[in-house]
């Protein structure tokens, strides 16, 4: 049985908490602490007052920054880090961290920076490069699963089985070449501002998935990526029957042989970990 702490520990805590949790100050053009918005009571009775609370300020969060900056240093990068901190410091005061896993503080972040980038002219690259380095972080963090190698058993279900996708494999989409720049960034890096890379004529589309040697990127073809879209929420032949019915008559006879490809290498790199009978 665990027993509660004293009261007065308790309230310590939440006192020493709002101290580490307060923001720090920007407009000079450099991270500053502010022991002025500290508790006056706790300030007096740290051994070593208001500058020995500052530097645990301080401390708080440059660990946070760089927790941040090293889960996303695509989208730190084209955004420089000066900027990515105002997005990091609105965040983590909207999310503060809940749990002793510090790296699990990152979760939402995504979501968050993407709803905050209103009219920016390159906010497409922004959220794309957002969802990029969320996607890498999400595959990262996945549990290990084995992978769907269909059986003699498998065959008289597989067209009306839901495929169960793996959480080790994300589907994204680019219209600059913004994978292959993620591919260049390693944890740690310096996140100096990058050129934003000039862009597709059209858009791509990548699988990103782990492997025991390290992250894989898969290019897609368009229907390829619809097929998996499709996939998603509906029996494999239904998905193959909306597809064939979304395709120009002209592109129809190729398509079994393409589908077979396709399915092939998401089996073949482990996109699925098995069948399912229901709907998820």
């Amino acid at each position: 049985m665990t027993r509660a702490g004293p009261d007065w520990l308790a309230e310590l805590q939440a006192r020493f908490g709002h101290v580490l949790r307060t923001p720090l100050d920007r407009t000079s053009g450099t991270l500053t602490a502010t022991p002025e918005a500290y508790d006056p009571g706790l300030v007096a009775e740290a051994s070593r007052g208001a500058g020995g609370l500052a530097i645990y300020n301080r401390q708080y969060w440059f660990r946070l920054f760089e927790m941040l900056l090293d889960a996303f240093p695509l989208t730190a990068s084209l955004l420089g880090a000066w900027s990515f901190h105002a997005y990091s410091s609105q965040f983590l005061q909207t999310q503060p961290p809940r749990g002793w896993d510090l790296e699990r503080a990152s979760e939402g972040f995504a979501d968050f920076f993407a709803a905050r980038l209103e009219d920016r002219p390159d906010r497409t690259m922004l959220v794309e490069s957002v969802r990029i380095d969320d996607a890498w972080l999400r595959i990262f963090r996945a549990p290990a699963v084995p992978a769907f190698r269909p059986t003699a058993g498998d065959a008289a279900r597989l067209l009306d089985a839901w495929l169960v996708p793996s959480p080790a494999v994300a589907m994204i989409e680019e219209h600059a070449p913004l994978v292959a720049l993620r591919r260049t960034l390693s944890r740690g890096a310096s996140h100096a501002r990058l050129t934003a890379p000039p862009p597709h004529d059209g858009a791509r589309r990548w699988a990103i998935v782990r492997t025991d040697t390290g992250t894989l990127q898969l290019e897609l073809e368009a229907h390829e990526r619809e097929l998996h879209r499709l996939l998603e929420a509906r029996p494999l032949r239904d998905a193959l029957a909306q597809l064939e019915g979304s395709l120009p008559t002209h592109e129809r006879a190729t398509l079994p042989a393409r589908t077979q490809a396709w399915l092939a290498r998401g089996i073949t790199h482990g996109f699925w970990t098995g069948l399912r009978d229901e709907a998820p």
